[in-house]
């Protein structure tokens, strides 16, 4: 997959959010109320997350989630030169 613009990068990552996530929390066996409080936010803001009604989520919260699933944040957030095959 090619971008040709920063904006279409950003739209496709943030798309892809609420699937990676429930995705992952569910892979570790954790409800949105556990995955919560260890994350130290209200459950109510991972099913937010999770139904894709958060546009633009902060790096606080990214590096929590990431952090309470034990991931890195590259898992949630896929690398666009990966996607685009920089060949670096």
């Amino acid at each position: 997959m090619r971008f040709t613009q920063a904006e279409d990068y950003a739209r496709y990552a943030r798309e892809g959010l609420a699937e990676r996530l429930r995705a992952l929390r569910l892979a570790r066996g954790l409800t949105q109320e556990v995955l919560a409080e260890r994350a130290q936010i209200n459950w109510l803001e991972i099913s937010r997350y999770e139904r894709g009604a958060v546009k633009n989520p902060s790096m606080d919260r990214l590096c929590r989630l990431a952090f309470a699933l034990e991931i890195n944040l590259s898992a949630l957030i896929p690398d666009v030169l990966d996607i685009q095959g920089s060949g670096i």
